[in-house]
């Protein structure tokens, strides 16, 4: 498991500009992280909601280095979303996805030219792009469901005054 953690802390060095961070680890953690855990320290729904977040943007990483065919992000996505398999219970992902992950951080020694043609782009195949037509389609229904959230505030606060306190105690209790 070392293996995974040096290749994930490798992939967040390439992300972020500057030699000094790799002498001082303390600088990854930004303003925006001590605030979401001030935060969710001090509030269980604020904790489950930044969860929630938090595994919506490892779902869109993983989309991400399919679309544009990183293997090296694509390794990083699956490594950050194993333990999500284990705390959701999906037994078979949580099994294999280890195992997978290790095969795939171990493919850059034992089968090199495989692991090029990866870094190439040969381990996903062509996207194509969806038609304005249907992104405007989706665009323009976003937005008149946004408009009906916003004019039927009063509706959705008095939801929310109900089930906020119950979310809280689900979260607190686990």
């Amino acid at each position: 498991m070392s293996a995974i953690l040096d290749f994930k802390i490798s992939i967040q060095m390439k992300t972020m500009s500057g030699k000094h961070l790799l002498k001082y680890p303390c600088l990854l953690m930004t303003p925006a992280d001590y605030f979401t855990e001030w935060r969710s320290q001090k509030y269980p729904q604020f904790h489950f909601w930044q969860t929630v977040l938090d595994f919506e943007f490892m779902i869109l990483q993983f989309m991400e280095s399919l679309r544009v065919s990183d293997i090296d992000l694509y390794i990083a996505s699956q490594a950050n979303l194993t333990p999500s398999f284990f705390a959701l219970d999906h037994t078979n992902y949580a099994r294999w996805l280890p195992v997978h992950v290790r095969d795939m951080v171990g493919l850059r020694n034992r089968c090199p030219g495989v692991f090029r043609e990866f870094q190439r782009g040969a381990f996903t195949g062509p996207f194509l792009p969806i038609p304005s037509t249907k992104l405007m389609n989706k665009l323009m229904h976003s937005l008149r469901v946004m408009v009906e959230l916003l004019q039927n505030t009063q509706e959705h606060f008095g939801r929310w005054m109900i089930a906020g306190p119950e979310i809280a105690h689900l979260v607190k209790s686990y």
